[in-house]
């Protein structure tokens, strides 16, 4: 009903949750601390474990079909399944740093916000599907916790001091946008190219 009201779910776990995608309006998939995978096929009334195959801490979930998904987070960690979650396979990503979120455009394009403690930022792209990871530098130090690609050249990252960063070349090169704020931006989506809300730290949206 639009949130008009909220159900109290039973996720059988008591590890955080830390991100949820819905994929149609009976699927959905939630990750979190420990490798948790959880999946629910009926709208949340029933949540089933997925094997991850890592213990680390899961953070960003990127669907492209029901079928076709991404899962990024600490460690470097980056997973990837094509049977809706029965296997997930983990990708080389090529970094130890933790990487907060990842968005897909569609199954082959995707990027990866790329949270680099020291030195120059980076952002990670793939026109493959993850089988090969690349990394590109951007012109700023990179606490990155967001990422959206809306479009086929269009992909924005978001994180530390206010800082967005702008691809129009489907991640190839990153450009600084002026945000108006110097807060932490934990999270960043759009709907196309032109359209788009970040939020962060202090109410900051």
């Amino acid at each position: 009903n639009g949130g008009s009201t909220w159900n109290l779910g039973n996720s059988g776990t008591l590890l955080g949750l830390n991100v949820v995608e819905m994929i149609d309006s009976n699927t959905a998939v939630a990750v979190g601390d420990s490798g948790t995978i959880l999946k629910t096929t009926n709208g949340g009334v029933d949540w089933f474990p997925q094997s991850s195959g890592t213990l680390v801490a899961l953070q960003g979930i990127s669907f492209v079909t029901e079928q076709i998904g991404t899962i990024v987070g600490m460690s470097g960690v980056v997973l990837r399944t094509t049977n809706g979650g029965i296997e997930w396979m983990a990708q080389t990503s090529g970094f130890t740093f933790p990487f907060f979120d990842v968005e897909f455009f569609d199954m082959d394009r995707g990027v990866i916000a790329v949270y680099t403690p020291l030195g120059q930022g980076r952002v990670l792209r793939t026109t493959n599907g993850g089988s090969t990871w690349l990394s590109v530098s951007v012109s700023v130090s990179g606490l990155f916790y967001g990422a959206a690609f809306p479009s086929a050249n269009s992909a924005f990252v978001a994180g530390r001091s206010g800082r967005i960063l702008r691809s129009t070349d489907g991640g190839a090169s990153w450009t600084n946008q002026q945000s108006g704020t110097t807060a932490w931006l934990n999270a960043i989506s759009f709907v196309d190219a032109n359209t788009g809300v970040a939020v962060g730290d202090g109410g900051t949206i």
